[in-house]
């Protein structure tokens, strides 16, 4: 799985938090409490009008780290902005776009409700309990802050089997999330800092040419 699909993973589980429905927070406690730490998480989330995270990606075989780098997303509403790895993907919900600093290139994608999910999280929103099982694993303590384990398994066929959520139990925030693969290769998400309600610019997420020169652009809509 790609790395693209691998930070959408954890996008849309965020992205759920940020906009869950009722449906999602009646959800009966059948998981040893796992359930009811993520309504917790549903309860502040939902509250925010904008998030920015800041967030470190490591990727690991086993004990050997393959690559690290940082990012930093924006959500606002249905709009959205992700920067990591020289990489852009952003949403002004009109039009979604990919940015490849390596090649220069600019996708364009139309901004639709049947859009395949990797580019549409918001088709995500209503169901993603119904797309795993989740289970509270334990309590643990890390840096002087009680973590809380939370294991979602997916009930499709992945290329991946398991995600794992910290979740520190204080301050109701999402630590960390590891994604584990079927090949053994682990990728974990550090939320190194949230932001909340800030102010952030509609133009944040619009495609401004003027900023990517000689940029190739390839229109999908």
């Amino acid at each position: 799985m790609n790395q693209k699909i691998k930070f959408f993973i954890l996008f849309f589980f965020i992205f759920s938090l940020l906009k869950g429905n009722s449906q999602q927070q009646n959800v009966k406690d059948t998981d040893k409490g796992a359930s009811l730490v993520l309504k917790e998480l549903l309860v502040k989330y939902n509250a925010f009008k904008t998030i920015v995270f800041e967030f470190t990606i490591k990727v690991e075989n086993e004990t050997k780290v393959l690559s690290s780098y940082d990012g930093t997303l924006y959500i606002k509403d249905k709009k959205y902005y992700v920067a990591f790895n020289d990489q852009i993907f952003a949403c002004d919900t009109t039009m979604i776009w990919n940015y490849q600093k390596s090649s220069n290139e600019i996708t364009i994608y139309e901004f639709e409700e049947e859009e395949d999910p990797i580019f549409h999280p918001v088709k995500m929103l209503a169901n993603w309990e119904d797309e795993y099982y989740a289970k509270y694993i334990d309590d643990i303590f890390e840096n002087n802050k009680k973590m809380q384990i939370i294991d979602l398994q997916p009930k499709k066929r992945k290329s991946y089997y398991k995600i794992r959520i910290y979740i520190d139990q204080l301050k109701k925030e999402i630590a960390r999330v590891i994604i584990y693969e079927k090949d053994n290769t682990a990728m974990t998400y550090y939320i190194t800092k949230q932001t909340a309600n800030t102010s952030i610019p509609d133009s944040q997420f619009v495609f401004d040419r003027t900023k990517f020169p000689n940029v190739q652009i390839n229109d999908m809509r």
